[in-house]
C-alpha cells in the first residue's frame, strides 16, 4: 500500500476521519482508479454515514476490480445499512462464491439471507459454519434469531444459551434470551449475569 494510503488507514483507526479524508481524495486525484483508496474513502463516507457516496464509490470499485473482495465485503455491508437486502444478497453470494469456506465471508453470506427472510438457506450455512468452526457467539446468536422469526422458539433459547456458554460474558446472548419476552432466566443464569457484570 502506497504510503499515503497507510496514513489514511491510520488515521481511520484513530477516528481523525476528516484528515484522512483530505489525504485520501489528494491520492484519489493523483491515482483515480487506485482501487485501495477508492475503498478507504468509501469506508470514510460509510463512518460519516454518507451512504450515497459509499455505495457508489464501492459499486465502481468492484465492477473495475471484480476480484477485489474487501471492497465487494464493504459494498455488502453499505448495501445492507442502505436496506437495499436483494442487493446485499446478490453481492454476498458473488463474494461466498469467490473465497468458498471463508467463514467471514460465509456468515455474512448468511445474515444476507436472512435480511430477505430466506431464514432457511441462513440456518444451512450457520449450521455448517457452526460444524466446521464450533461454537462462535455471534454465530449462534444470529441462528438463534433466525429459529425465532421461523417460530422455532425452543431451538433458539438453546441457540441463545450455547452463545454464553461459549463466551460468558457475551451480553448479547442473555440480551436475546430477554428479548423473547417470554424467557424466564434460572437462578444460575442470573448469578451468571451477576458474576459478569
Amino acid at each position: 500500500m502506497p504510503p499515503e494510503l497507510q496514513t489514511v488507514a491510520s488515521l481511520l483507526h484513530e477516528g481523525k476521519l476528516f484528515l484522512a479524508e483530505q489525504i485520501c481524495r489528494q491520492f484519489l486525484q493523483r491515482h483515480p482508479h487506485d482501487k485501495e483508496a477508492m475503498r478507504l474513502l468509501a469506508d470514510i463516507g460509510n463512518r460519516l454515514q454518507i451512504l450515497d457516496d459509499a455505495e457508489f464509490l464501492l459499486e465502481s470499485c468492484v465492477e473495475m476490480y471484480p476480484d477485489y473482495a474487501r471492497a465487494r465485503f464493504d459494498y455488502v455491508q453499505v448495501l445492507h445499512k442502505r436496506q437495499k437486502f436483494d442487493i446485499a444478497l446478490e453481492q454476498a453470494k458473488r463474494l461466498h462464491n469467490q473465497t468458498p469456506k471463508h467463514l467471514l465471508y460465509e456468515v455474512t453470506f448468511a445474515a444476507e439471507h436472512q435480511a430477505v427472510g430466506n431464514f432457511e438457506e441462513a440456518l444451512f450455512i450457520y449450521d455448517d459454519v457452526l460444524v466446521r468452526h464450533g461454537d462462535l457467539p455471534r454465530v449462534l446468536t444470529s441462528r438463534g434469531h433466525s429459529l425465532k422469526t421461523c417460530g422455532r422458539t425452543e431451538e433458539a433459547i438453546t441457540s441463545y444459551q450455547r452463545a454464553y456458554r461459549a463466551q460468558p460474558d457475551y451480553g448479547d446472548a442473555y440480551w436475546s434470551l430477554a428479548n423473547l419476552k417470554t424467557y424466564r432466566f434460572s437462578d444460575d443464569e442470573l448469578a451468571l449475569m451477576t458474576q459478569q457484570e
